[in-house]
């Protein structure tokens, strides 16, 4: 009798362990959809600032001048030191992209606007600061 509770024990811990990582899988995606890929860039006149957001068919990374933070390359750190992370894309429109990742309880949130083909807004609530297709 122990030696099945033990063996049972055991398959229940190999269930539970591989349906998590199933599911933190699924949920750490990125897709920003096609129209909002490529870097968009905050101007000042005819002028880039050096901040802005470059998007592919897998990946956000925000540009600060010279420097880039990828959130795929950010959530692969997080996951190698065991933090819970997961994102959401919760609006994936023709016009509009929010994206949040969270980790460890503390969810940053992107949300973008596409105003024409050359000209988004990056949305933070009653702000709207254009960014320019680069």
């Amino acid at each position: 009798m122990r030696k099945i509770t033990c063996i049972l024990a055991v398959f229940f811990v190999l269930i539970s362990c591989s349906s998590t990582e199933d599911s933190q899988t699924a949920q750490n995606q990125i897709s920003p959809p096609s129209w909002i890929q490529g870097t968009w860039m905050q101007t000042s006149g005819n002028a880039s600032s050096g901040i802005g957001y470059k998007f592919s068919s897998d990946n956000i990374c925000s540009i600060l001048l010279t420097t880039q933070n990828c959130y795929k390359e950010m959530m692969e750190t997080y996951k190698n030191t065991g933090a819970k992370t997961s994102t959401s894309e919760s609006v994936k429109t023709d016009t509009e992209y929010k994206f949040s990742l969270t980790v460890q309880g503390t969810t940053t949130e992107l949300h973008f606007k596409k105003v024409d083909s050359k000209t988004i807004y990056l949305v933070a609530g009653n702000i709207n600061t254009p960014l320019t297709k680069q």
